[in-house]
């Protein structure tokens, strides 16, 4: 049971959905939306108390493809999964097929739009073969290279939720001669205790950056030989939209909150160049 619970806490199901044939099926996209998104930011908010849950963690990894000709694939999984004994795909434990399967979502098909903002997914093919006929309503917004889908108020482990999930948009960004990207490198030790308190805070505040404007690169480390050492590396499209994230009332309230937390940081920050070797 509980693994159903937590294959139907995906994003893409809903409570509303129709059998549907979808090979009759051909609709023109929004050009706002074709091409492929990555994974940003998966959760549920529970349409009573307000609570946010995240099924597949807080910084979860997974791509979205809309093609012209109105077809759609999607997959979204833990950014960290528990590797087989066996490289044959056949020959694993129950256990390991479970935990797989747990940590994975993946469906295709088709999509079609019928009005401004509002967009269904034709499933043809699905991990979980219950999906498969279903027609998924989402609504939808673009913000430059940012796509927000929402679902339905829909019923999941006895509450009603409201499920959004945040992609932007890929695309190959290379570092040229001209260009004004911004590479900032940001070390700081923590006092041990904060440590946790302050893991937790940044995996709640990644995915919010990384869904900003510009951010190309936003990733932390932990230092092999220090456990309270941490590393930030980012990559912004440019100084402007670096400075305007640091004037953010997220970003504001973060540092004001985390600096008595550190002994030390240190940032630094480049302007990109082409370089050859």
């Amino acid at each position: 049971m509980k693994v159903l619970q937590l294959l139907l806490i995906i994003l893409f199901t809903s409570s509303t959905y129709a059998n549907v044939n979808s090979k009759y099926v051909t609709s023109k996209l929004d050009k706002n939306i074709v091409g492929s998104w990555t994974l940003v930011q998966f959760s549920l908010k529970n349409s009573k108390t307000g609570k946010v849950i995240y099924p597949y963690g807080e910084t979860p990894q997974g791509q979205l493809i809309y093609t012209e000709d109105g077809f759609m694939s999607v997959n979204l999984h833990n950014k960290e999964r528990e590797n087989f004994e066996t490289d044959d795909i056949l020959s694993g434990t129950p256990t390991e097929f479970t935990n797989a399967m747990k940590t994975y979502g993946t469906y295709s098909g088709r999509v079609e739009t019928k009005e401004p903002g509002v967009l269904y997914h034709l499933i043809e093919n699905s991990l979980f073969p219950n999906w498969v006929g279903h027609s998924e309503k989402r609504f939808y917004t673009v913000n430059k290279d940012t796509l927000t889908l929402t679902t339905l108020p829909f019923i999941i482990a006895g509450s009603e939720h409201v499920g959004t999930v945040v992609f932007k948009k890929q695309g190959k960004k290379t570092i040229k001669e001209d260009s004004k990207q911004i590479i900032v490198a940001v070390a700081g030790k923590v006092k041990p205790e904060f440590r946790k308190k302050f893991l937790k805070h940044m995996e709640e505040l990644a995915p919010i950056v990384r869904a900003e404007e510009g951010c190309i690169k936003y990733e932390q480390n932990i230092s092999a030989t220090d456990k309270n050492i941490l590393f930030l590396y980012e990559i912004w499209e440019s100084k402007e939209l670096w400075l305007k994230h640091l004037a953010s009332k997220h970003m504001k309230e973060h540092l004001k909150e985390a600096r008595p937390w550190f002994d030390w940081v240190d940032m630094k920050s480049y302007e990109a160049a082409e370089f050859k070797l």
